[in-house]
């Protein structure tokens, strides 16, 4: 039996097949030392580096909205952060 899961990136919502292996992989380095996380197709990855005056959001995911086998995309974009900063897209792409 197929294990099928839903994802949302961008308020688009999409059925991915999944197998619960991770295809990416990010670290982050602060104070307490690295720290590793995984996603999957069907939830991407994400991290958020803030400060008081706003935040920077980085997003990596599997679109499926153009092509059924999906293309590996992100997008880079300033955030909120405790009530101060913009929503503003910085770049966008994918990853070949």
């Amino acid at each position: 039996m197929a294990n099928f899961e839903t994802a949302k990136h961008f308020g688009i919502q999409y059925k991915v097949w999944y197998n619960n292996m991770a295809v990416f992989y990010g670290t982050v380095q602060g104070n307490n030392g690295k720290a590793h996380r995984c996603g999957t197709k069907a939830s991407g990855i994400e991290t958020v580096a803030a400060t008081k005056r706003g935040a920077v959001r980085v997003s990596v995911f599997v679109d499926y909205a153009l092509k059924k086998e999906g293309e590996i995309r992100y997008v880079v974009d300033l955030i909120p952060w405790l009530g101060s900063g913009e929503t503003k897209e910085l770049t966008s792409g994918v990853i070949e």
